[in-house]
């Protein structure tokens, strides 16, 4: 039995596993809520909400059967290898927790969070007894108490290595190694590699906002897709062979027609990427703009315009643009101009 005087050793625990353990034990009771809320997710909303202490409560107490109960160490403990060791005792002899101080280390651990998650409710049914807001006020005041004696006994257990919870100092329990550990080999090359990543993330997220990819992507596209001189035509120069083949359809061009580069091209097959428009200043009309590439060459060659003429804007040479399609470019970019002609900079009317 646990109260049985035993001849195992007990050698300290280090603080890291201490905390480790219960950093385990909070995971562990974590994740059966998850899954309990996974169980219930597709009735009605709302459902477990009512009795939430009631459940945590259950589920702690189900933990603590099953691991302190039944083997003097919570799962944390058991994961790092430690267990509960009775310092109340003078005796030399190592004296494991005894069936009392788990009883009462299951009341404090399940009673007092769920009398704590209730209390509120608890004061609404009570407040017509008589005298009975003393004792809730009382309840708050210890609350209050107790975790100013938690926040004192953390600061003793960085100091001394005992007693890293404030239920073990009162029960008089301490988490030690039945057993003698070997020396622990610490590594530091995968927290290095963390920590210079989590470094190298934050400066990222300080730079990338501070950089305007748009105006470096309209300096890109001004520098690369150039015209050769502004009114024209872009590329090399055409030679007779480009007379005598459409470069769509690869036959002689029927009724050819030019985007501005040295490629001639059938009138219907241009027909699909392109579209004239005659905008009519008289009779307005909202239609919005796009851009038009050459098929073959892949270089802008000419922007055809559908003028919202409730808003037109001029960026100081022919070419005419939406309100809304240039303004984003010009807040990213001031010195923007000018994609086919590399015009004026943007005055914006």
């Amino acid at each position: 039995m646990a109260e049985d005087t035993r001849e195992a050793g007990a050698f300290p625990a280090l603080r890291i596993s201490q905390l480790d353990a219960s950093e385990l034990d909070h995971e562990v009771h974590s994740i059966f809520k998850t899954q309990l809320l996974k169980a219930f997710r597709y009735f009605s909303p709302g459902l477990l909400t009512k009795i939430e202490p009631e459940i945590n409560a259950a589920l702690r107490l189900l933990v603590w059967k099953f691991s302190l109960d039944a083997v003097e160490a919570t799962i944390g403990q058991q994961m790092l290898g430690l267990r509960y060791k009775d310092d109340t005792g003078s005796s030399r002899c190592v004296r494991w927790i005894s069936r009392k101080q788990r009883i009462w280390y299951a009341v404090l651990t399940v009673g007092g969070p769920w009398l704590k998650e209730r209390s509120h409710d608890l004061s609404k049914m009570t407040q017509n007894i008589r005298h009975i807001d003393k004792f809730w006020k009382l309840l708050d005041w210890l609350s209050d108490l107790w975790k100013i004696a938690t926040l004192a006994n953390f600061l003793i257990f960085l100091q001394k290595g005992r007693y890293q919870k404030l239920i073990e100092r009162i029960l008089g329990i301490q988490a030690v190694f039945p057993r003698m550990q070997e020396a622990r080999q610490v590594s530091f090359d995968y927290m290095s590699r963390e920590l210079l990543w989590h470094g190298f993330a934050e400066f990222l997220f300080f730079m990338l906002p501070l950089i305007n990819f748009r105006k470096i992507k309209n300096a890109a596209l001004r520098l690369l897709l150039r015209p050769s001189s502004p009114g024209e035509p872009c590329g090399q120069p055409r030679c007779p062979a480009d007379y005598k083949e459409c470069v769509i359809c690869g036959h002689w061009p029927n009724n050819p027609h030019q985007l501005g580069c040295r490629h001639v091209f059938c009138y219907y097959c241009i027909q699909v990427c392109i579209y004239i428009v005659y905008v009519d200043t008289n009779n307005p009309h909202q239609i919005g703009c796009r851009h038009v590439f050459c098929y073959y060459c892949i270089q802008v060659c000419i922007y055809i315009v559908y003028v919202d003429t409730n808003n037109p804007h001029q960026l100081g040479c022919r070419h005419v643009f939406c309100y809304y399609c240039i303004q984003s470019n010009v807040m990213a970019d001031q010195s923007y101009s000018c994609p086919v002609c590399d015009g004026l900079p943007v005055l914006l009317i």
